[in-house]
């Protein structure tokens, strides 16, 4: 005992393991006692999206917001990010032309850490139409039309369809080359 302190270290594991800790007399009778549990914490905080970040956007600034509830502190790169008391969060992500790749990274008090990765295009060019066909076979209207993006293309998007003063829209599917 140093000053009235003693320092000791006992297993932990994945249970909740029991300890008894008795102060005792020159005599061997205990004069005091406390009991303590230990319980080894390997599970790393969650980090949950209110809404999961869109995988592209034309805008220069993304906002994000979630929670991180068990997490102690929680980071952007290098910057720290308020945690507000049930660890909720609410960050402004900049973003420049092409992929933007962010690192959240929460970590709880005993060390446990989680990354979540944050990846967005900032695509502010639409796709170039290459080439189209019109082909119509006894009233039935075929349209092919291939498209180059050089961030690539979406799997989905929307498109009007004009014909004869009659403006038509709906969704394509984009079928990779």
């Amino acid at each position: 005992a140093d000053g009235g302190r003693i320092t000791l270290s006992v297993p932990a594991t994945d249970s909740p393991t029991e300890y008894v800790l008795e102060v005792l007399s020159p005599a061997g009778t205990a004069e005091g006692q406390r009991r303590f549990t230990v319980l080894r914490d390997a599970t790393p905080p969650d980090v949950l999206f209110d809404t999961t970040p869109p995988q592209a956007s034309a805008l220069s600034v993304v906002s994000v917001t979630g929670a991180a509830p068990d997490a102690d502190s929680l980071r952007l790169g290098d910057d720290p990010v308020p945690l507000g008391a049930d660890g909720a969060f609410a960050i402004d992500l900049p973003l420049g032309p092409g992929r933007n790749v962010f690192d959240l990274v929460a970590r709880d008090r005993v060390g446990n850490v989680t990354l979540r990765q944050i990846s967005i295009v900032q695509d502010r060019e639409a796709p170039v139409i290459a080439r189209a066909t019109v082909v119509s076979d006894d009233g039935l209207i075929t349209v092919t039309a291939e498209a180059r993006d050089n961030l690539g293309l979406r799997p989905v998007a929307g498109f009007e369809l004009e014909l004869d003063g009659e403006v038509t829209a709906g969704v394509l599917r984009c079928d990779p080359a």
